[in-house]
Formats: structure tokens, sequence, C-alpha cells
């Protein structure tokens, strides 16, 4: 990979969604820990992507001209944070640097976490099975979105129009997940196979790991990121051992297919909608907010999302009221 390709794939991975998580943490009100910011801000672009992409493939609209729209979005999106909430950007940013050179002086071991983290994207790099059926079906999918310039509306078996009659598999069509990739892929200037299989998944660990931190400072009401470390140690240590062949298992899907929509579900969206659903306060539009972006971002990665974010939404609301309930038998008591 280049080093423009390189550069490229830290602004779209690294610098745009925490641009983006600014304005989202801004106008909310919600959300001061840089790393919650940050992965707003990639479920923001992703929800953006998804908005976008319904009515440009209900109208057959041309890639190019989504790709430029979506990127004129993402423009003005920043412009509004970095007007309104720049001062707090840059004060966040000068005092999370200054917090991360005080622990590294206090507990320099943590930068063997890093390695630990390169250990596993080598994982995720090098191990995958071979004409799985799955890749190749998405990878493919997001191919033929660039190739074509068109959603799903040639025939590269031999370069025809596809008739007008031909949809493809909803489940497919009308998830922003394919196209999202293939902005990706434009935007770097990489094929899909080396976004999806090299770069991709180094942002998705990273964002699990933010994701499963903050559901685990939801339920202990934690606000400080001083035993993260030590959470990424040992919860890092029990996916490697958890490890198995089966596609069933947790840790499967993390080192292996994290790049697959249902698998951006299932890692990083539930997981934090659990968190959001554990602090949510329905008086405040912020909390409204944030939880639409999760559904939206939830569905938007996978049709599948159709299904699981309601079941969880609903499996809450049994559990609030059976604990309003109980709470009241225990007052009258």
């Amino acid at each position: 990979m280049s080093i423009l390709a390189f550069l490229r794939s830290a602004c779209i991975l690294i610098l745009i969604p925490a641009l983006v998580g600014n304005t989202i943490a801004g106008i909310t009100h919600i959300g001061k820990r840089p790393c919650y910011r940050y992965i707003m801000g990639f479920l923001g672009m992703l929800t953006i992507a998804y908005i976008t992409y319904i009515p440009f493939v209900l109208t057959r609209r041309s890639f190019h001209r989504y790709f430029q729209v979506y990127l004129i979005e993402l423009v003005l999106v920043m412009l509004l944070g970095l007007t309104l909430y720049g001062k707090e950007l840059w004060m966040t940013i000068r005092n999370c640097t200054m917090a991360f050179f005080a622990f590294m002086r206090k507990h320099p071991w943590v930068m063997f976490l890093f390695l630990f983290f390169l250990w596993q994207c080598w994982r995720a790099w090098n191990y995958t099975q071979v004409n799985y059926s799955d890749d190749d079906t998405y990878i493919p999918l997001v191919n033929d979105i660039l190739l074509s310039d068109q959603f799903f509306r040639v025939n590269w078996s031999n370069g025809e129009m596809l008739s007008p009659k031909y949809t493809l598999d909803a489940k497919y069509l009308y998830t922003g997940w394919f196209p999202f990739q293939a902005i990706l892929c434009k935007f770097v200037g990489v094929h899909p196979l080396i976004m999806v299989k090299s770069i991709f998944p180094m942002a998705l660990i990273a964002l699990h790991y933010v994701a499963i931190w903050n559901l685990v400072c939801s339920f202990g009401n934690l606000e400080s990121e001083e035993g993260c470390p030590y959470f990424f140690l040992f919860y890092g240590i029990l996916m490697e051992v958890g490890w198995s062949v089966l596609t069933t298992s947790w840790s499967y899907y993390f080192l292996t297919w994290i790049w697959y929509g249902k698998a951006f579900l299932h890692l990083i969206v539930m997981p934090l909608l659990l968190a959001h659903l554990l602090r949510f306060d329905r008086k405040k539009l912020g909390h409204w907010s944030i939880l639409v972006l999760l559904i939206l971002s939830g569905v938007g990665a996978s049709t599948m999302g159709l299904l699981l974010i309601p079941a969880e939404l609903a499996l809450y609301t049994v559990a609030r009221i059976l604990d309003m309930f109980w709470k009241r038998r225990r007052a009258v008591v």
C-alpha cells in the first residue's frame, strides 16, 4: 500500500470519524469520553451513507454522484462541528494528550497492548477460509458498484445492463453496508479485497474494544478511562482463548469476519445500544437522538438489524417494567 493510500486510510477511518463525532457530541450533549465520540462519529458516517443511499438506489442514480453527495454531507457536518464546538474539541485533544502521557509514565507496560492489538490485526489479515460463499458474495457486490458505477445494475459476466425487471435480493439491495465499503475503497483508492481484508479490520477491532468498554462503564456507572487498558488486556486474552473454528463463536467473527455487516451489528452496534439503554433518560432529547443513530446504523449495517434491534429494545422494555413493579412492591412492603 502506498503512502498516499495510507494517509487516505487514516483520514477516512480516524480523522473524519473523530470530527463527525465531535459534531454529534456537541449537538446531543452526550458522550464526553474521546473514544465514545470517535465511535459515535463512525456510526454517524455509516448512518449518513445509509440515509443517502436509499433514495439513490430507488431512483437508480450513479455511484459517483452518490459518492460526491456523501462527501459534501460529511464536509458540512464537520464544518458545523468545528464552527460551533471547535474550541471544545481543541481542549479535549490537549487534555487527552496530557492524560495519555501521564498515564504512560505511570504504566509503561501499556505499550505491550499495542503489540497485542497488532497481533490480533495480523490474525484478521492472515486467516480466512478459501472460497467461502459469503466472501464470494460480499466482495464482488462492492467491486461491482465500483466497476459499473451503478448499484447492482450491470451483469459483469457479459458487461450488459440488467433488465429493469431484475432485482437483487432485498437483504443485499437495501443495506447500506456495501455502498459504505465502496465509499471507503474509492476514497482510499484500493480494491475491495484489500480494504476488507487488510485496512478495515484494524478500525473495526478497535471499535469493538471501545464498544465493549463503553458497555462495561454503563454497568459500573464509570466515567474514567483509568481501567481501560487493564480491561483491554483481559478481554483480548479472553477472545484469543475463546477462538475456535466454529462459526458460531463470538471470537471467530471478531478475528475472521469482523468486516461483515452482520458482524458489525453484533460486535459493535448491539453492545453500544445496550450501553445506551442502561443510561437512557427519556427526558433528554440528546438521548433520543443517539438512540435513533444507533438504530439507523444497525439497520444500515445489516438487514438483520430489523429483527435484532427491535428484539433488544423489547427485552429492555420488559426488564424495565419488571424492575418498576419490583421497586413498587418493595416500597409497599
